[in-house]
């Protein structure tokens, strides 16, 4: 089916709110197809495709999409709160985390959570509360 003949079979509404963005927005008609294939028309006619858009803006398709498989497209408003970075693994991320948070001094309370193995730190104190996806670090919630 070409992309005429597609828009052509949406109900009048999508398909009015579909050419706007197209048309006024300059968003492309590819985009706007496969967002609605994945993810229906509800979710492009209550703002997601503009949010995912606008947040690539400033942020890698990569992440976007693997949030999005991780969390759910109804998460999508969270993105920006949870995003937490890239890093080459896990263990290079608990590294820089506590280095980040308490430099090369780190308080007795804190000490219980670290294990000198930054692998194992990311195991032990941080898998719980973030999510690894190729290297994008989230927040569970």
């Amino acid at each position: 089916m070409t992309d005429i003949e597609w828009l052509q079979q949406l109900p009048e509404g999508v398909f009015n709110y579909a050419t706007g963005l197209v048309n006024d927005s300059d968003y492309p008609l590819d985009d706007v197809r496969n967002f609605v294939e994945e993810f229906g028309y509800a979710w492009l006619m209550n703002g997601a495709y503009e949010a995912w858009a606008k947040l690539n803006e400033s942020y890698p398709n990569e992440a976007i999409e693997l949030f999005v498989k991780e969390f759910g497209i109804e998460r999508l408003n969270d993105f920006e709160r949870r995003y937490m970075g890239r890093c080459n693994s896990p263990a290079d991320f608990a590294e820089e985390y506590y280095k980040e948070l308490y430099g090369n001094k780190i308080p007795d309370e804190i000490i219980v959570e670290i294990i000198v193995d930054w692998k194992a730190t990311w195991e032990y104190s941080l898998r719980h509360r973030l999510t690894d996806l190729n290297g994008y670090i989230f927040l569970n919630s």
